[in-house]
């Protein structure tokens, strides 16, 4: 007997495999603190709709900065800070229902800032007849 995997095509027309925003903060407070960072990771992944499975923060001890990663099952939302500078790099990237564009507020808000500059591009653009990406995870 031989198993049989179900491939069910997607209702719309897939044009790439996710959203990623390339996000530039200057003027940021906060961005030092590990149990914030942390929480603010924890709650732009939320604003997503993303499915949150871990984060990690890594202080690198007397103002010089952090490194954080939310792993999500639709990507992830990564940063790394330098406070002497007031600024912070975050990657929001997120493929299927999440959208990336909710988690701004979030950050914006929580390192007290509005001056943020954001470069979106869209991942896996060069689909092809061979390729199938399903806007709901195959594998969960």
């Amino acid at each position: 007997m031989t198993a049989k995997t179900a491939v069910t095509p997607p209702a719309a027309p897939v044009t790439h495999a996710g959203v990623h925003l390339i996000i530039e903060m200057w003027q940021a407070t906060r961005i030092d603190e590990v149990s914030h960072v942390r929480e603010t990771l924890k709650a732009a992944a939320e604003a997503t709709g993303a499915t949150l499975l871990g984060t990690e923060v890594h202080d690198f001890g007397d103002g010089c900065g952090v490194t954080g990663v939310a792993i999500l099952a639709e990507s992830h939302i990564s940063v790394h800070s330098w406070p002497e500078y007031g600024y912070a790099a975050f990657d929001v990237f997120t493929c299927g229902h999440a959208d990336p564009y909710r988690a701004l507020p979030v950050l914006s808000q929580a390192f007290g800032t509005t001056d943020l500059h954001v470069v979106e591009h869209k991942r896996g653009t060069r689909l092809n007849a061979a390729v199938h990406l399903r806007s709901e995870p195959a594998c969960a």
